[in-house]
């Protein structure tokens, strides 16, 4: 996004102004604190940002309509708590998600973060494994953009 948003632009993402304080700013532009609990940053700002049927721009499958996710994600209550799981389980999800098991929490990346979450909730592997591929390879992506690949213009391009 080019400068010229800058100041202008908010949404799920943040505002656009390199002020962490004031990410969370709900669709009617009441900023929501970002130490409220999960529950409370749900319902006052994630909640504020579902797709309503009369503005909704996708484009939907055969069979889908915007009714139909509106309605999903009315009934859709997240978990705001930590999920426990037994010394056993624990140990299968760290194998699935590539954690080692000696390592504590907070050493964890976002992918095996998501993993370990979404196996604890779900309980479901593939599900957990496809989670972990996703955020892998955005932190690949990430990684690529810190470092990008030098180009060398004077080279012949060929056809």
């Amino acid at each position: 996004v080019t400068d010229a948003f800058r100041r202008r632009t908010y949404g799920l993402l943040g505002t656009y102004d390199g002020e962490p304080t004031n990410d969370l700013r709900a669709q009617n532009g009441i900023v929501v604190n970002s130490n409220a609990l999960a529950e409370e940053i749900h319902r006052q700002f994630g909640v504020t940002w579902a797709i309503h049927t009369d503005t909704s721009l996708f484009y939907y499958e055969s069979g889908q309509s915007a009714e139909f996710f509106e309605n999903q994600n009315r009934l859709f209550v997240p978990s705001f708590t930590e999920p426990i799981n037994t010394a056993v389980e624990d140990e299968s999800i760290r194998r699935t998600c590539k954690i080692a098991s000696d390592s504590a929490s907070s050493s964890w990346n976002a992918a095996q973060r998501t993993c370990y979450y979404d196996m604890s909730i779900t309980r479901d592997e593939t599900f957990a494994q496809t989670s972990f591929d996703a955020g892998d390879e955005i932190l690949s992506i990430k990684a690529d953009l810190i470092n990008p690949p030098l180009f060398n213009i004077e080279l012949p391009v060929s056809t």
